[in-house]
């Protein structure tokens, strides 16, 4: 019995010898994308039958779900039927093709393989059934960290310029790739409007609730020895084409009236007192607003000031000819609000709610402006300087103070504070007073910064030279250099075609430089809107990140515009 038990424990063991020696289970994770290595009709092929199927065959299997969000066929065929195999797709359309027509056939970066692994960029094939290919292309960037898979539409534009992707996807489209580049070949002569569409529920149209989208600088005109247009670059926004509405209003004392939107607004003019209107629903009688202040760090909310209320009473707020930044005026239906009046005096002591420079922040320069923000309307006719500037061993720097709005005091030194230096910032608590007479809450905390070392600095320069032959002489090129992993550190100029540039003073560092054409000469970058078309500004990004070492200007970055 025993030799038997051994014999089995033998067996056993070296079945569980010869069981271990198989092949792991498994493999790598594919991470190669899918490659389209074969079609019918090849792609260039010329007099193809009217009545012809299209046959895609790929380097493995693909996911057949995503197949139809990545096709794209110009001009529309009609209905069609797929029948999906493990490697291949095959199109059977229900009526014949045009005759003498170039058809363009995209799969797009939506289209992935069976371990979810998409398309590095779109692939495009063409066949003509006439005699000849056309051979337009256009081919560009949308520049965002979430271009993959937009969806740029190409509309031909005929008699009607008002195209509207909000009713139809373009003429011709395709799909943006993981480096935010596309191409649209084997375009019929033309002129055509384009856009760059997220497309986020893949319903084909541009719906503005819920996708972003780009325009154009342009119209592209494809003719002749000009049939090629490149570099067009788009910059994806939300567009907003609601009106501003109010959210909330309330008093905070007998005297003072706090107003907020749901967005930033804008008026006509300055004067918010013309625009804003408070009335006593009891007495049906206005109550007069003495003044009005934007609060510097919330562009939605604004300080009412009125005379003090002695009885209580519902109040309503309402406000007229306001608009967003967007240009969307504000509904009436939406521009009013009740609520109750306060009858308390203000007896709560006013606070600091920021101070700029931050407190133990660095490489603060040498001719900066201290800036103290309070949390309610202050006594602006208290004029005197009540911000002092001290250094490690006491040295008090003079400088001169102003109101910049009734929230916001600032203080500048009257010459340039010393290099590398520690420096203290003292408030007089007693000094500042809110609209009622209330002095400053506590601030006995230390506040300090440290002063930049010029010797830290450097610059970058170069020339700016645009060849394309929409370049207008006239036109401001507005620069801006951003430093990599920091986006609220950036340097701008501005500079004319064919004339140096220069940003100065700047932190060492890798920077990236984009730019614009600022033809409403605002400063800012205009997006454009989709209807009515407003083409967006031209944009421009410098291919290479530029380092930049103390003390050492980087030159001769030469920054050159072609079509």
């Amino acid at each position: 019995m025993k030799k038997y038990f051994t014999r089995i424990s033998l067996l056993l063991i070296l079945f569980s010898a010869c069981a271990s020696q198989r092949a792991p289970s498994g493999g790598p994770e594919d991470k190669m994308p899918p490659e389209i290595i074969k079609t019918i009709p090849t792609s260039g092929a010329v007099k193809v039958p009217l009545n012809t199927q299209i046959v895609l065959e790929y380097s493995e299997s693909i996911d057949r779900d995503t197949f139809p969000d990545a096709l794209f066929i110009s001009p529309d065929p009609g209905e069609y039927k797929v029948k999906q195999k493990r490697k291949r797709t095959i199109l059977h359309f229900e009526k014949p093709f045009l005759l003498d027509r170039t058809y363009a056939i995209t799969l797009g970066t939506n289209l992935r393989d069976v371990h979810n692994v998409s398309l590095d960029k779109s692939f495009t094939f063409a066949f003509s059934t006439g005699d000849s290919i056309d051979q337009g292309e256009i081919s560009g960037r949308v520049f965002d960290s979430k271009a993959q898979g937009v969806v740029i539409w190409a509309y031909i534009l005929n008699d009607n310029l008002q195209i509207d992707p909000r009713q139809t996807g373009g003429d011709y489209a395709t799909q943006v790739g993981k480096d935010g580049r596309f191409s649209i070949p084997f375009m019929a002569d033309g002129m055509y409007r384009l856009f760059a569409v997220e497309d986020a529920g893949k319903t084909g149209v541009y719906n503005p609730v819920e996708d972003r989208i780009a325009m154009a600088d342009r119209d592209i005109k494809l003719r002749g020895g000009n049939r090629k247009a490149k570099n067009l670059a788009f910059r994806l926004m939300r567009q907003d084409t609601l009106g501003p509405t109010v959210t909330s209003v309330g008093m905070r004392n007998q005297s003072s009236v706090e107003i907020r939107f749901d967005e930033a607004v804008i008026a006509a003019d300055s004067n918010w007192v013309a625009h804003f209107s408070l009335i006593d629903t009891v007495k049906k009688e206005p109550v007069p607003i003495l003044r009005v202040a934007r609060f510097p760090l919330d562009p939605r909310r604004f300080d009412l000031m009125t005379q003090p209320l002695s009885q209580a009473t519902v109040l309503r707020f309402s406000c007229e000819k306001i608009m967003d930044l967007h240009g969307n005026e504000n509904d009436s239906t939406y521009s009013f609000y009740d609520f109750f009046a306060s009858t308390e005096a203000d007896t709560m002591a006013p606070r600091v709610l920021q101070i700029w420079p931050e407190d133990k922040s660095r490489h603060i320069s040498r001719d900066s402006t201290i800036h103290i923000i309070f949390n309610e309307w202050m006594d602006t006719t208290v004029v005197k300087t009540l911000v002092s500037l001290t250094d490690t061993n006491g040295t008090k720097f003079t400088g001169h103070s102003a109101w910049e709005n009734p929230f916001s005091y600032q203080f500048r030194a009257d010459s340039l504070l010393p290099a590398s230096t520690l420096i203290k910032i003292g408030l007089q608590k007693k000094g500042f007073m809110d609209f009622a007479g209330n002095t400053l809450f506590d601030t006995s905390a230390t506040r300090l910064f440290t002063t930049i070392n010029p010797d830290t600095l450097s610059s970058i320069a170069g020339s700016l030279q645009d060849d394309r032959a929409l370049a207008d002489s006239s036109a401001i090129y507005f620069l801006r250099a951003q430093q990599t992993g920091r986006s609220s550190l950036s340097y701008t100029t501005g500079v004319r075609n064919r004339q140096n540039y220069l940003f100065e003073s700047m932190l060492p560092g890798s920077y990236i430089i984009d730019g614009f054409i600022d033809k409403n000469g605002d400063g800012k970058y205009s997006y454009g809107t989709p209807l009515p078309f407003q083409s967006a500004e031209y944009y421009f990004q410098y291919a290479d990140t530029i380092k930049i070492r103390s003390r050492w200007p980087n030159e001769g970055e030469d920054i050159i515009l072609t079509d």
